[in-house]
């Protein structure tokens, strides 16, 4: 299976899922490491370059479906940036956030 990776620490083969939510969270948290160490960098043209990165891995997160309450937490928290005082994101993902929501709350009840 294209998701799954075989991980065993005792010889019996253990399933770690590695889910689409995963691997984007995986890719924003490394692109916004990278802008933050090239925060005081002199080259411009790849601090911009940086920024586009981690702005692209940012709208892939927050179109994810979020696995979990926490997760949904999560990129509200991105989305709603207080220092910004505004939504960072787009139309899309809003509704993304809002489909989560219903979706979470709809497994819960």
């Amino acid at each position: 299976m294209p998701d799954q990776v075989r991980h065993d620490g005792s010889g019996e083969a253990q399933a770690f899922v590695v889910t689409n939510w995963d691997r984007a969270l995986v890719r924003y948290k490394e692109a916004e490491a990278a802008l933050a160490a090239a925060a005081h960098t002199e080259d411009e043209d790849l601090y911009d370059r940086l920024g586009e990165h981690r702005d692209r891995a940012l709208q892939r997160l927050l179109l994810t479906p979020a696995p979990s309450v926490a997760a949904l937490a999560f990129k509200l928290d991105l989305a709603l940036y207080e220092a910004a005082e505004e939504f960072v994101a787009d139309l899309p993902a809003m509704k993304a956030i809002k489909q989560d929501a219903r979706r979470l709350a709809a497994a819960t009840a």
